[in-house]
């Protein structure tokens, strides 16, 4: 038993967990802003999936800082994707920088 666990969902990969948590934010209308050294099945979620229900993605330097992500936010950005360290390149995020600028913004994280 998972405690508090009542509320999960359980899926078959890593892949599917991004895909549903992205989902679960995100509608026809949407911006994300995506880390460039996400997991390749998911950038390839994002540039087709997600642009074939009218959500578009914007893919940001794993290393930007704060102050550089704020100007990638639009009044439509619902989600900030970090995925740390980088697939492949294993670059490293400011996650609490990152995740506050977010929060300031109304973005899930």
């Amino acid at each position: 038993v998972i405690e508090g666990g009542d509320n999960s969902c359980v899926v078959a990969s890593g892949v599917a967990a991004i895909n549903a948590a992205m989902l679960a934010f995100l509608k026809a209308g949407d911006h994300v802003l995506v880390s460039d050294g996400v997991y390749g099945p998911t950038r390839s979620f994002c540039d087709i999936f997600l642009k074939r229900f009218q959500v578009e993605t914007t893919y940001y330097d794993p290393c930007i800082s704060a102050e550089d992500l704020q100007l990638l936010f639009r009044p439509n950005t619902k989600v900030l994707f970090m995925e740390s360290p980088s697939s492949l390149t294993f670059e490293l995020h400011d996650f609490a920088a990152l995740a506050s600028e977010a929060h300031k913004k109304g973005a899930a994280v």
